[in-house]
């Protein structure tokens, strides 16, 4: 799999439906659940923490090999350089935290992970060089 190199991208079919479009049958449930918060601690603990990979190897699965599969890396994304676009994401990787699905910015709430005391988290977003989300309680330690 990730280790030995056969799985080149790691991302998240994000799919945050409203409550009321999942409270029903389950053939007539939409498909999908929440993933983009919870991501970066899953994979932190599954895949770095595990020992499989490194966090820059893991890192480099989540940003620049899905924007190089998807030709978007010829745009400047995925990946940091001067003149290009300015959308990052910074992490603590050792913050812990406790998966509460009525705090996500998404308006999804359908995570099976609800309650799971995990480490490492996303503090921040800059989308073309604009703050997007800041974790004003949560600061990157200097």
């Amino acid at each position: 799999g990730v280790a030995d190199g056969t799985i080149t991208v790691l991302a998240t079919d994000h799919a945050p439906h409203p409550a009321h479009r999942k409270a029903v049958a389950f053939e007539r449930a939409a498909f999908g659940m929440v993933g983009v918060e919870c991501a970066l601690p899953l994979y932190l603990e599954a895949l770095v923490n595990d020992g499989v990979i490194d966090l820059v190897t893991m890192l480099g699965l989540m940003t620049h090999r899905p924007a190089a599969l998807l030709g978007l890396d010829r745009m400047g994304l995925g990946a940091l350089a001067v003149g290009g676009p300015a959308d990052v994401t910074v992490i603590d990787p050792d913050l812990e935290w406790i998966i509460r699905a009525d705090q996500f910015a998404s308006t999804g709430r359908n995570c099976p992970f609800e309650g799971r005391r995990v480490r490492g988290r996303a503090i921040a977003t800059i989308v073309a060089g604009h703050p997007r989300m800041v974790r004003a309680a949560e600061r990157v330690r200097s």
